[in-house]
């Protein structure tokens, strides 16, 4: 009985030893994906050896719609654009000598993105936090005639703008934001 109790401590030991390499190995497979909220996703891979390196992203509803195929030394790093896709949850999915690791991100054309009416006033404020962005407002009446279409590209500090509704009668007139032609916010006065 004292040897049975002695393998179990050593298979514990040695298990829990291969765990801690595992997790400290400098060599270890490392997956990261960042994004600064435009919709690029910057996607940072490190292997143990070279060899073929097989990406898929792939949306929600199970479709692949990207996939590419390269050769990779120890690290790369590649950015892909979601910017010309719907908000949703998207996979990263790579594959690389026998083993396929998935990394899971969530895409929101609304971040950074506000639209709210000015207390006690027929006053919008917009305004978007994110760089880069090209957005459409749109003003309409509640017929779904357009009133007014500004087109805005941000710069580095985003872009704010107030829009006067007062010509409009209350409860006539909707203002949305359209990213990538996905309206993002939306609300009637």
């Amino acid at each position: 009985m004292k040897n049975l109790i002695q393998f179990v401590f050593v298979m514990l030991l040695s298990a829990g030893s291969a765990f801690a390499v595992m997790v400290d190995d400098p060599d270890a497979v490392r997956i990261k994906v960042s994004t600064t909220g435009t919709g690029v996703y910057n996607l940072k891979y490190k292997i143990v050896e070279p060899g073929e390196v097989k990406i898929q992203i792939i949306n929600d509803k199970g479709r692949v719609i990207h996939k590419n195929k390269f050769h990779a030394n120890k690290n790369f790093e590649r950015k892909y654009n979601l910017q010309n896709q719907p908000s949703g949850e998207y996979q990263f999915i790579i594959s690389h000598a026998n083993s396929t690791h998935t990394h899971r991100v969530k895409y929101d054309k609304s971040q950074g993105i506000e639209l709210k009416q000015l207390d006690g006033t027929r006053l919008v404020e917009f305004t978007v936090s994110v760089p880069g962005q090209h957005l459409l407002v749109n003003i309409y009446d509640t017929k779904g005639n357009l009133l007014k279409r500004e087109s805005i590209k941000t710069s580095y500090e985003g872009a704010r703008r107030i829009y006067n509704l007062k010509e409009c009668r209350e409860g006539e007139s909707i203002i949305e934001v359209v990213n990538n032609f996905e309206v993002v916010k939306k609300i009637q006065m």
